[in-house]
């Protein structure tokens, strides 16, 4: 996991890091099922997924495996 990532979990309550923890590694594993998942306008493989208050955002290589995790808060400036 991206540094980023890490230090967004750790920053987390107990419950919250666990939950968040299972998301980001099913991501990274490539398993989408039954995420509230959505591919943002303007790029060609970037996605987000919502959990939450919770944002997180990743592309796609060829392979289908996610890169260029980032997770944040939700807030006005989330996909700028």
């Amino acid at each position: 996991m991206p540094n980023k990532v890490e230090k967004f979990l750790r920053k987390l309550g107990r419950n919250g890091r666990v939950e968040l923890d299972a998301v980001v590694s099913r991501i990274t594993a490539g398993d989408f099922t039954d995420l509230d998942i959505k591919k943002l306008g303007g790029f060609d493989n970037k996605y987000r997924i919502r959990k939450g208050a919770v944002r997180i955002q990743f592309s796609l290589n060829e392979k289908k495996c996610a890169v260029n995790l980032d997770i944040q808060w939700r807030s006005d400036t989330t996909y700028r």
